[in-house]
């Protein structure tokens, strides 16, 4: 595809609604290219709210604090391991069938204040175990008025044999397309019509369960809880008691069954008029499985 590549000191006078997306290439270590960007912080707003596509690759960014528009902006924490949430997502297909990546580093910080309803493709693995910590995002798009952001607070290349490099070629297809991926709208309205009277969720569930040949991941943060069927994407759940949970997504029902005050030893999983009930496990066997 046909493309300009200007330097920073041309953010000020580039007319950017020219353009399909912008790309915010990644270590561009020279502080005064960050500073650019946010002095022209007001200018890549209105773009983004008018129609136009924001992508972010941001290793390099974390010591800057620069904010995206709709505010959110990067944390330096750098992770040897993130966790894949999305797997079918079209940016990830080149990952299809990896449950995480794994760099030095494979992300240099996480993404802090991003919008109800952005989907997270990617976030940093909670220590210890296999599931995500989705209070520390790495990847996310979301919509901003007219527009949208794709922002990773990590890299494209190949060059830590993480195998990221066919990421960027995806990315900017998808992003030139602008058919975004349609669990966005979906978590949209599912966060918008979450009953007020829900219970707050409960992080001692978090886990692993054996699922037949399969693997139920259940992971929580910032108040909100996940589940993950091997091979299926992230869906979020809602608290309707103290042990039951429910999903809007998906016809699917959960019972949590708590042996002890520190986590569940199972979990009984409803759909369709079937119960099955699943052992947790540990992070080992659920790796293998």
């Amino acid at each position: 595809m046909p493309f300009d590549s200007k330097p920073s000191s041309d953010m000020t006078a580039t007319d950017l609604s020219r353009y399909n997306f912008v790309v915010i290439p990644g270590a561009q270590r020279d502080a005064a290219y960050y500073k650019a960007f946010a002095d022209n912080a007001a200018a890549f707003e209105h773009y983004v709210s008018g129609g136009g596509t924001l992508v972010l690759e941001m290793n390099g960014a974390e010591p800057f604090g620069i904010a995206l528009p709709g505010g959110t902006s990067m944390v330096r924490h750098p992770a040897f391991d993130n966790l894949i949430t999305v797997p079918d997502h079209p940016i990830l297909t080149p990952l299809r069938g990896k449950r995480r990546i794994t760099a030095n580093w494979a992300s240099h910080g996480y993404l802090m204040g991003i919008p109800a309803g952005a989907t997270v493709l990617a976030a940093e693995m909670t220590p210890g175990t296999l599931t995500a910590d989705m209070g520390k995002p790495t990847f996310v798009e979301y919509s901003y008025g007219k527009g949208h952001i794709i922002a990773a607070a990590q890299c494209f290349h190949d060059k830590d044999g993480s195998g990221r490099g066919p990421l960027m070629i995806t990315l900017l297809k998808y992003a030139a397309a602008r058919t975004w991926f349609t669990q966005d709208a979906v978590l949209h309205d599912a966060i918008a019509t979450r009953p007020a009277a829900l219970l707050n969720v409960d992080p001692k569930y978090a886990g692993h369960y054996e699922f037949g040949n399969r693997v139920i991941t259940i992971s929580s943060g910032d108040n909100r809880m996940f589940m993950q069927l091997t091979e299926a994407p992230l869906v979020e759940i809602y608290a309707k008691s103290q042990r039951d949970y429910f999903a809007k997504t998906v016809d699917a029902q959960l019972t949590f069954i708590a042996d002890n005050a520190d986590f569940a030893s199972s979990l009984i999983h409803h759909q369709n008029g079937h119960d099955t009930n699943a052992p947790r496990i540990d992070d080992v066997l659920a790796e293998k499985m």
